[in-house]
C-alpha cells in the first residue's frame, strides 16, 4: 500500500467512526432538534423542522424516538435499549439547563448592543460564560457518545456506520 492509499484509508476509517459517533449520538443530538442548546433558544434546525421553542418534555419525547429508532436500526436487546435510554434521558437532564440561560443571554447581548455605546466588555464576559458551559457540554456529550458505543458490539457499530454511509450520500 502506497503512502498516499494508506493516508486516505486512514482518513476514510477515522471519517467513518467519526459517522459512526454521530449515529449512535443520534439520541444525544436529538438536543439540538428541541433548540436545546442552540444559543437563542430557537427550535429551527435538528432533526424536526419547528418554529418557537420546545418543552423540555417535546425534547425528551424526541430522544425516546431517535434512540428508539437507531436502536432497532441494529437490533439492540431490551437490556442495551435499556442502557442507551439511561445515558440519554440523563444527559437530556444534564443539558437542559443551559437552554434557561439562553434566554437570559440573549437580553445581555442585546442590552450591551443597544445601549448609548456598546458594551465590549459585558460582551466579551457573555463570550467567555457561554464558551465554558459549552465545553462542559461538549465533553458530556462525548463522554455519552462513548457510553453509548460501549453498550453496542462491534458489529452493531458497523452496522451504523453503514447507516450513516447511507445518510452522509
Amino acid at each position: 500500500m502506497s503512502t498516499s492509499e494508506k493516508g486516505s484509508s486512514e482518513r476514510s476509517g477515522a471519517s467513518r467512526w467519526i459517522r459512526v459517533g454521530a449515529v449512535a449520538g443520534l439520541a444525544v443530538v436529538a438536543l439540538f432538534a428541541g433548540g436545546a442548546l442552540l444559543p437563542l433558544g430557537q427550535a429551527s434546525a435538528g432533526l424536526f423542522r419547528h418554529h418557537g421553542r420546545h418543552s423540555p418534555e417535546e425534547i425528551r419525547d424526541r430522544a425516546t424516538f431517535a434512540v428508539e429508532w437507531v436502536l432497532r436500526s441494529v437490533d439492540a436487546t431490551d437490556a442495551q435499549q435499556d442502557q442507551v435510554r439511561a445515558i440519554v434521558e440523563r444527559t437530556v437532564n444534564d443539558l437542559l439547563p443551559l437552554r434557561e440561560g439562553n434566554e437570559d443571554m440573549r437580553e445581555a447581548a442585546l442590552a450591551a448592543l443597544t445601549g448609548p455605546t456598546v458594551n465590549r466588555q459585558a460582551l466579551e464576559e457573555i463570550r467567555t460564560e457561554k464558551v465554558a458551559e459549552w465545553t462542559d457540554a461538549s465533553e458530556e456529550i462525548v463522554a455519552s457518545l462513548a457510553e453509548i458505543a460501549e453498550v453496542l458490539t462491534p458489529e452493531q457499530r458497523q452496522e451504523l456506520a453503514a447507516l450513516a454511509d447511507r445518510w452522509h450520500h
